[in-house]
């Protein structure tokens, strides 16, 4: 069964481009040539994250050090969608099938790439009160 990490580690370096490779994706992660917005202003920079996912450096200007090349674009935090039914292929009450697993970690996959959402409140259209809770 493939995991939500092994779909990241997988779009992450499949560029032959691109510096991020398999072996130091998660060490210490640049994200340069990015976007920046504080409370107080905006700013091209970088961000190195480490391995735990907390932030260590914000910094203004250029690094050399091997990154993800953001290409001017924006570094969002993750949103939290409050309400939704599922999309890209699936509905919240597809987990309950043989491959429902798989089916939501690449619906998961898609809405964090896509959309910036890294969570959700999952909703029905029209259950019985049974199939929800085995959802759950």
């Amino acid at each position: 069964m493939k995991s939500l990490k092994n779909l990241m580690i997988n779009e992450l370096t499949k560029d032959k481009n691109s510096e991020m490779t398999k072996e130091n994706i998660f060490k210490t992660t640049i994200y340069k040539n990015v976007f920046i917005t504080t409370k107080d202003e905006q700013f091209l920079g970088y961000i190195e994250i480490d391995s735990k996912g907390k932030i260590q450096k914000i910094k203004k200007g250029y690094t050399r050090k091997i990154g993800i090349d953001c290409k001017k674009n924006f570094l969002l935090p993750g949103f939290i969608d409050g309400h939704t039914h599922g999309g890209y292929g699936f509905a919240f009450n597809d987990i309950l099938d043989q491959d429902g697993e798989e089916k939501f970690l690449k619906y998961q996959f898609q809405v964090a790439k896509n959309e910036g959402v890294v969570a959700s409140v999952f909703a029905t259209v029209s259950e019985s009160w049974d199939k929800l809770k085995k959802c759950l």
